[in-house]
């Protein structure tokens, strides 16, 4: 039979566990660029053109789950035009097969997500380690800004120095040339799941539920060493 302390222990515990799953599920929420872009330096116009391409090119080392596509938006203020993306998989500098394709729309239709309209997938898609390029169409010097950054915050699980850019003219289709030199094209960007990490509130609720059960460990040896009798020496002793 419980005593009313451990009647009161026991609630407590589901709360600490509770906490423990919801911080949890927080941390998991939501989504990150895989390239962040710190400082830009100037504007891209090359080439002046119409659908000329512009991104970047990545070497993966760990799987990570992309959630969506997002388009950079000046100002915060909405998009002039729609920005279809592409990610295409291959080798350095040698990209042509296409893994997916997906358009932002104009305007304020998708959601700010930092800098970048974003758009979500349905269904999320995981990338495997090898060399990757994104990149979108933009239609001349008139269309949305595209930044040039050589200043990025870079996702852990990608190699910091293959982040090249990539500018091509034409219609949409993989990026085929730029220059060669760290930095990216900021139009363009990916949306990824974020790296699982212990939050502090997790640890707290751990310690929480390591002292509940401790010390409800306790009043149970206690409860049990309670129902027997002292032993005649013990008695003895004691008189």
């Amino acid at each position: 039979m419980r005593t009313q302390t451990q009647a009161h222990l026991v609630p407590a515990l589901a709360t600490a566990i509770l906490c423990l799953l919801m911080c949890a599920g927080a941390r998991a929420g939501g989504s990150v660029p895989l390239v962040d872009m710190r400082h830009p330096l100037f504007p891209e116009d090359f080439p002046p053109g119409t659908n000329a391409m512009y991104g970047w090119t990545f070497q993966l080392l760990q799987p990570v789950v992309v959630t969506g596509v997002g388009w950079y938006d000046q100002g915060r203020d909405g998009l002039m035009n729609p920005h279809e993306i592409g990610l295409w998989e291959g080798s350095y500098y040698d990209y042509t097969g296409l893994v997916f394709s997906a358009t932002v729309p104009a305007g304020a239709a998708a959601p700010l997500n930092g800098d970048w309209r974003e758009v979500n997938f349905t269904v999320s898609l995981t990338l495997q380690p090898g060399y990757y390029a994104v990149a979108g169409t933009r239609r001349g010097p008139s269309d949305d800004e595209v930044e040039f950054t050589d200043e990025v915050s870079i996702d852990p699980r990608i190699v910091p120095d293959s982040v090249l850019p990539m500018v091509s003219s034409g219609g949409f289709g993989p990026p085929t040339g730029g220059p060669f030199l760290y930095g990216a094209e900021i139009g363009p960007t990916l949306f990824v799941e974020p790296i699982s990490e212990p939050l502090p509130s997790m640890f707290i609720a751990l310690g929480l539920c390591s002292w509940l059960a401790v010390r409800t460990g306790r009043r149970r040896f206690a409860g049990a060493r309670s129902r027997f009798p002292s032993s005649p020496t013990q008695t003895a002793e004691t008189t």
